[in-house]
């Protein structure tokens, strides 16, 4: 199935659309995928033993091979120069599963996501989750349910 994502304006200071649901969801009530840091395959539990690059793992023979060179899961950490939270597009969750317009948030925009909205925690058709709703304008909101 082909989802299809809707960029919402929120009145960000930097102009940043955010999509109306997370990455491999349906609706904005679903969870979509978990992705580990330079994953783009994703997965529908967030266990250590479904994760693709983790060493020993037998149970994911279909591996991306960019996440092993974007994530080195044994000491935790980035490589091949990625210094800040901005990944490679081929390693980018979000523009291999959504489009080239699209990319995963970075800390920076997060930031920028909490400071410039009104936050409430909501119930969205018996799902609990983070709903940010845009200051200027209340009927433009993004939800993320809590996973």
């Amino acid at each position: 199935m082909i989802m299809e994502y809707k960029a919402i304006d929120l009145g960000l200071p930097s102009g940043r659309l955010w999509a109306d649901k997370n990455v491999g969801a349906e609706k904005e009530t679903d969870y979509g995928l978990y992705f580990q840091w330079g994953d783009t395959i994703g997965y529908t539990e967030a266990s250590y033993s479904t994760w693709a690059t983790c060493h020993g793992n037998g149970s994911n023979s279909d591996y991306n091979g960019v996440s092993i060179e974007a994530w080195d899961a044994e000491n935790l950490q980035s490589v091949n120069g990625m210094e800040d939270s901005t990944l490679k597009a081929e390693a980018d969750a979000a523009t291999v599963n959504m489009g080239s317009k699209w990319r995963m948030p970075t800390i920076e925009d997060c930031a920028e996501l909490m400071n410039n909205t009104n936050y409430e925690v909501a119930e969205i058709n018996g799902v609990k989750g983070g709903k940010f709703i845009c200051k200027a304008d209340p009927s433009k909101y993004i939800f993320l349910p809590f996973a």
